[in-house]
C-alpha cells in the first residue's frame, strides 16, 4: 500500500468525533469537493463513500444543464425557490479562481438584518474555508454562491483575508462581473419582480461604492411620473427637454 496513515488519539471529552454522523457532518462541509473520494468505514457493514468529490464550479459550462445549476443553488445556498440569475465563470491570469453565483428568485428572510453580511463562500482548491470573508460588497448580500481560489494559502486567517492583494482584486473583479450581469439582465421582462425584491438593497450601493456607480446605473430602476412602469436613468435622460439640465 502507499500513501499516509494518520491516527488520532481523542480525549474522553471529544469522543462525538467518533461518532458516524459527525464525521459525516464535518466531511460534508469542509470536503465535500475535493477531488478525492473519502470514505468512512464503519465499525459493521461496508465501507462507503461520504463526499462528492466534485465541484460543479470546476467543470465547464458545456457539461452542466440548467437542472444541475438549480441542484447546486439549493444545496450552496440551503434554498428552495429557484435561482433567478447564475453566474459561472473561471478567470484566468496573475490570479485564479472559479466563480459560480446565484441571485435568489424569492427575498432571503434575512436580507435587510443590521449586519448586512454575504453569503458567498470562499473555498481554495475545492477546500471550504468560511462563508464570511466579505467577498462582495454589502449591497450585493442577497448574491449566494461560491468562490474558488487556486492562489490562497489554505491556513488562511481572518487577519490575513482582511489585508489580502488576492482577495482584494477577486472582490474587484467578481463585484464587476455581478454589475455587469445584472445590467444586461434589466432589459428583460421579468426583470420588475426581481426589482421588486432587490431593489432596496441594489439602490444602497449608489451612495455607498461611487466606483461602481455607472455600472449600478445600468441594473438600478426608479418610478416615474412619465408612465406606470420603472424607468432606468439612461431612459429619463433620453426624454428631457432641449436645454434640461
Amino acid at each position: 500500500a502507499r500513501g499516509t496513515e494518520i491516527v488520532l488519539h481523542l480525549k474522553p471529552e471529544a469522543a462525538k468525533y467518533l461518532e458516524a454522523y459527525e464525521i459525516e457532518r464535518i466531511v460534508g462541509a469542509y470536503s465535500d469537493n475535493i477531488q478525492f473520494g473519502i470514505e468512512l468505514v464503519p465499525e459493521e457493514g461496508e465501507p462507503r463513500q461520504i463526499n462528492s468529490a466534485s465541484a460543479l464550479w470546476q467543470r465547464p459550462k458545456s457539461e452542466l444543464k440548467p437542472e444541475d445549476y438549480a441542484g447546486a443553488y439549493k444545496s450552496i445556498a440551503g434554498a428552495f425557490d429557484e435561482p433567478a440569475m447564475t453566474l459561472h465563470y473561471r478567470a484566468e491570469g496573475r490570479y485564479s479562481y472559479a466563480v459560480l453565483l446565484f441571485a435568489p428568485s424569492t427575498k432571503p428572510f434575512d436580507l435587510f438584518e443590521p449586519a448586512r453580511k454575504g453569503k458567498v463562500k470562499l473555498y481554495v482548491r475545492r477546500v471550504f474555508i468560511t462563508d464570511d470573508a466579505d467577498l462582495l460588497p454589502a449591497y450585493l448580500r442577497f448574491i449566494r454562491g461560491v468562490i474558488d481560489s487556486e492562489d490562497l494559502p489554505l491556513n488562511i486567517s481572518r487577519e490575513m483575508l482582511q489585508l489580502s492583494p488576492v482577495l482584494a482584486k477577486i472582490r474587484a473583479g467578481v463585484t464587476e462581473h455581478v454589475l455587469s450581469d445584472l445590467g444586461k439582465r434589466a432589459g428583460e421582462a421579468d426583470y420588475a419582480e426581481f426589482w421588486a425584491n432587490f431593489g432596496p438593497v441594489l439602490k444602497e450601493g449608489l451612495y455607498e461604492d461611487r466606483e461602481s456607480r455607472a455600472e449600478l446605473f445600468k441594473a438600478v430602476r426608479f418610478r416615474s411620473t412619465a408612465g406606470d412602469g420603472l424607468v432606468s436613468l439612461a431612459d429619463y435622460v433620453g426624454r428631457m427637454r432641449p436645454g434640461q439640465e
